[in-house]
């Protein structure tokens, strides 16, 4: 059953609205990539990527160019297509990279490290810092699945993280600069009620997960209250409850 729906969403273009109550835990979406190309950290093959969009069907190669990319991203991209070819062709496969790169999701196994996937429906989901969604790569079925981090109402947008949520605001904005939009959400607020708070709690969120790596093969019970405390506060920053744990006797 359908839970949502592709219609604009103001100052974003376009997103993805639930059309019914969800509730948190929810699988909203399971989808396969319509393209998959090469993706190493720092390095992209613009002719491998052009390569792995020229072999779709005109059908997806038509949803492929649907998808969202900013001109300055094209723009920048450019200079580095073939300059024999002649210009229709090099903006071609300027765009087909740019929405690559802006709508590609890591998908993360051992055997696919460094693959990308691009997806007719969840390349559409924007971003948020409180996200009430979470995407992620189910290697079992080969599809990239996004779930309901809380309920969600009728009309809300549903929206995922592109980048890590644990830093401080600057550091956010510094990370969806490749995406060219400034985050305007309820976490980048600056002057809304206990924004300051919010950055605080996310800093130690970060510096969590940071003991939770360093202990986990020193001291699983150091790494464990490490792990139990970023949970509660991860909860707290996403406007949900902490857990109710009872004490032991």
């Amino acid at each position: 059953m359908e839970v949502s729906e592709i219609k604009s969403s103001p100052g974003k273009g376009l997103g993805v609205f639930a059309t019914r109550p969800i509730p948190r835990g929810y699988r909203i979406v399971c989808e396969k990539p319509i393209m998959t190309a090469l993706r190493e950290p720092g390095f992209l093959d613009i002719h491998h990527v052009y390569d792995q969009f020229d072999r779709l069907s005109q059908e997806d190669q038509d949803k492929y160019f649907t998808l969202h990319t900013a001109q300055e991203k094209i723009d920048f991209i450019l200079p580095s297509t073939n300059k024999i070819l002649p210009r229709p062709i090099r903006h071609r496969i300027a765009k087909a990279v740019s929405i690559f790169e802006t709508n590609g999701f890591r998908l993360e196994t051992s055997t696919e490290s460094g693959t990308s996937g691009v997806f007719a429906t969840t390349s559409r989901f924007n971003h948020s810092c409180t996200p009430n969604a979470n995407q992620d790569w189910n290697t079992n079925i080969g599809s990239l699945t996004v779930h309901a981090v809380k309920n969600i109402t009728v009309a809300e947008e549903i929206t995922i993280p592109y980048v890590f949520l644990c830093s401080d605001r600057r550091q956010r904005q510094l990370s969806l600069e490749g995406w060219y939009f400034k985050c305007s959400c309820f976490a980048c607020d600056m002057f809304r009620p206990n924004w300051k708070v919010s950055e605080k709690r996310r800093r130690q969120i970060y510096r969590l997960d940071q003991d939770l790596n360093f202990f986990r093969e020193r001291n699983i019970r150091v790494a464990f209250a490490a792990w139990d405390r970023s949970v509660d506060l991860s909860l707290i920053e996403l406007g949900l409850k902490p857990r109710v744990i009872p004490l032991r006797s």
